[in-house]
């Protein structure tokens, strides 16, 4: 399911009070170039080490692979 987003509201951005905090998911080479070198805005970019993204997933995996397991035995 999709959140519907109605993107009348950011049309002025002007009209946002400062200072004007954005969070987003999108990777750093995929923003503008124009946002990164010719705009004033600051950009703090964080991101995870690829190997916690791994013990992550791992652990997430595991536990939807337990939750299947105990649905299937109770079943």
């Amino acid at each position: 399911m999709f959140m519907s987003i109605n993107f009348e509201c950011f049309l002025n951005i002007l009209n946002f009070v400062e200072p004007r905090i954005f969070g987003s998911r999108i990777l750093f080479h995929s923003l503008a170039k124009s946002l990164i070198k010719e705009s004033n805005c600051k950009i703090i970019y964080i991101c995870m080490n690829p190997f916690d993204t791994y013990v992550s997933y791992r652990k997430r995996k595991n536990h939807i692979e337990q939750e299947k397991r105990r649905k299937q035995n109770t079943c």
